[in-house]
């Protein structure tokens, strides 16, 4: 009989599962994720360090800055470009189906717009 080294189970930070549960519904193609957090940046960060693992890159918007891509300074996400002329948000959404890259975007702040019937025709 041979002992077998002790076996520990791999524990999961509340974190990591909600990271987890969001990189399935990512790659099993969910068009849209509503998520809500009080910490934008490590939110970005975090979707940065997933889209890059997906071979993806991020964009996030805001109503007041317009549509940012991010890229990568010395492997931290960086400002890479900025569309401000891309306010509107059902302008920012036909953007977005008309994009081919392979990409995520974060768009904060866009509860309020889900009233516009123009916003919800360009989600279904």
């Amino acid at each position: 009989m041979t002992d077998k080294p002790p076996t520990h189970p791999i524990v999961l930070t509340t974190t990591q599962k909600i990271l987890q549960e969001i990189d399935i519904l990512v790659r099993s193609r969910y068009a849209v994720l509503y998520l809500l957090t009080h910490e934008e940046t490590r939110l970005e960060t975090l979707l940065f360090q997933m889209a890059k693992r997906q071979g993806k890159q991020l964009f996030c918007w805001t109503a007041t800055g317009g549509l940012s891509h991010y890229g990568e300074l010395q492997g931290e996400p960086c400002l890479a470009s900025t569309k401000k002329e891309l306010v509107d948000p059902a302008e920012i959404l036909r953007f977005i189906q008309n994009e081919s890259v392979a990409a995520l975007f974060l768009l904060k702040d866009f509860h309020p717009f889900l009233d516009d019937p123009h916003v919800v025709r360009r989600l279904r």
